[in-house]
């Protein structure tokens, strides 16, 4: 293929499909022929089946590249036509899948932009009415690919595909269409908070300890706040508590090593709390809790109040944990931990430029992870935790 342009289109098609029949193909030598061809290609059925090649293997710069080539098509019958040929070269008509061992297209950031793409050209109004017909045909297999890419959305599970959803009813150039959408949003997040199912063993550890192993991501870090809900009512209301004495240590990093151990004490082998990780940029998180069976490490990060100033705790809630530790792929939902030591300390409120007391400051703390978990389409959940070690003493 690299070598020889052969005569007919079906040989293309089905060269294509050999090459991304196996899961050992080289993608990056692919990817390089992909761009040579559809660089020297004219608009057309060939040029079609190698972006829908591409788009396989590597979907991000495949889509950027057909945006550029499809705006630059003067003539609106040619470029429905392409478009048209495209998904069908993508998804297959209704009596076959084509690239199938390949499908790096299938995600919410890269299904949404086609979606609106396919259905803004290939429109609904204009579709081909099948009533007790088939209608063999372009474009008849352009409205069954249409309709597999919006399957294919609806599939996946996750809060990016609820919030590709939510985009398209609002800007989804059909107003049925986006009725729908709200509907299956609304589905999505309907199956995406039910629980695995419990087993025996299940029951009978929460018989016991009121406790169920956490079977996931989200288990893990429910527990994980529990677990640190419980430290903070001991420390601000135990009869045995250790507050007086952590309020003298301002070293975040004897904090850490207490809370660590503290958890790693309570894990009743539910989880495991390992000393000095290090992520692959050379960063260590505070501390992260990992599940057992299951690979979603749930990252706490920790700052001592008293040794930061109000924009800081921001930006470190922004570029630390969200920016660094949630943008391993295994993690979706972190803790912000939030130690006051003293009770004379105000911040500056980097919003409104008003120094703010620590009730306020973790008030403010709570909206913008709020803001975050809703723009952001890959963290899920974001906790603030504060520890007011001397609210013991004022109620003495």
């Amino acid at each position: 293929l690299a070598r020889y342009e052969p005569k007919y289109d079906t040989t293309v098609h089905k060269g294509l499909g050999i090459v991304l029949s196996g899961p050992d193909c080289n993608n990056r030598a692919f990817i390089n022929i992909a761009q040579t061809k559809i660089e020297k290609m004219p608009v057309g059925n060939r040029l079609s089946l190698w972006f829908a090649g591409w788009m396989c293997v590597e979907a991000d710069g495949a889509l950027k590249t057909l945006e550029n080539v499809f705006s630059q098509i003067a003539d609106t019958a040619q470029r429905n036509d392409f478009l048209m040929r495209f998904i069908v070269a993508l998804v297959g008509d209704r009596r076959e899948r084509t690239f199938i061992e390949h499908e790096d297209y299938v995600r919410p950031e890269i299904l949404l932009p086609l979606i609106k793409l396919v259905y803004a050209h290939i429109c609904c109004e204009e579709d081909i009415d099948r009533m007790g017909h088939d209608h063999p045909g372009l474009r008849n297999d352009a409205q069954n690919g249409r309709a597999r890419l919006f399957e294919l959305l609806l599939n996946i599970p996750g809060k990016a595909t609820y919030l590709a959803l939510m985009d398209l009813t609002k800007h989804h150039p059909n107003e049925v269409v986006r009725t729908r959408c709200l509907a299956y949003a609304k589905r999505r997040v309907e199956s995406d908070s039910e629980v695995e199912p419990w087993s025996s063993g299940d029951i009978a550890r929460f018989a016991e300890e009121a406790e169920r192993p956490p079977q996931n991501h989200r288990d893990l870090y429910e527990l994980a706040i529990s677990r640190l809900l419980d430290l903070r009512a001991d420390l601000e209301e135990g009869d045995m508590s250790l507050a007086e004495m952590l309020m003298q240590v301002k070293d975040e990093r004897l904090h850490r090593i207490y809370i660590s151990g503290w958890l790693r004490d309570r894990s009743k082998g539910k989880y495991s709390v390992p000393q000095e990780e290090e992520f692959a940029d050379r960063k260590k998180p505070d501390i992260r809790l990992h599940g057992v069976g299951f690979d979603g490490p749930v990252p706490l990060e920790l700052k001592i109040a008293d040794n930061w100033p109000g924009p800081k705790l921001f930006e470190r809630l922004h570029n630390q944990l969200c920016g660094q530790y949630l943008r391993d792929v295994r993690s979706n939902m972190g803790i912000y931990m939030i130690v006051y030591l003293s009770d004379k300390k105000t911040w500056k409120c980097p919003k409104s430029g008003k120094y703010i007391d620590f009730t306020t400051l973790i008030q403010l703390l709570k909206e913008e992870a709020n803001q975050i978990v809703a723009t952001d389409s890959k963290i899920e959940a974001i906790e603030v935790i504060d520890i007011n070690l001397p609210k013991r003493n004022r109620k003495g």
